[in-house]
């Protein structure tokens, strides 16, 4: 189970609590559980899962940049580096 996918499910169950606890009136349900932490820690957790796919969509499209910027300056260097392997090689056997 991925991690979104548990922040998700302990969010509805959260929800679904929270919901219940509107629901019931009873003064000792509301004197043995906070009512008010759960609604909080819902949108706690919302707002968090919200950044955290927000950082994995720029992250990877800073992962797509890299391999693009990587791939084209290692294509331009091997050609280059050959080039003046070659040059090298050539001037050595001239002396």
């Amino acid at each position: 189970m991925t991690h979104t996918v548990k922040v998700t499910k302990l969010i509805q169950k959260v929800q679904v609590l929270a919901k219940h606890l509107e629901k019931t009136r009873e003064f000792t349900v509301h004197r043995n559980i906070n009512h008010f932490y759960y609604m909080q820690k819902a949108e706690e957790l919302n707002l968090l899962s919200e950044q955290f796919d927000e950082a994995q969509q720029k992250l990877s499209s800073l992962r797509l940049r890299l391999e693009k910027e990587y791939g084209c300056v290692f294509k331009h260097w091997s050609r280059d580096i050959r080039w003046l392997r070659h040059y090298e090689l050539k001037l050595k056997n001239s002396a």
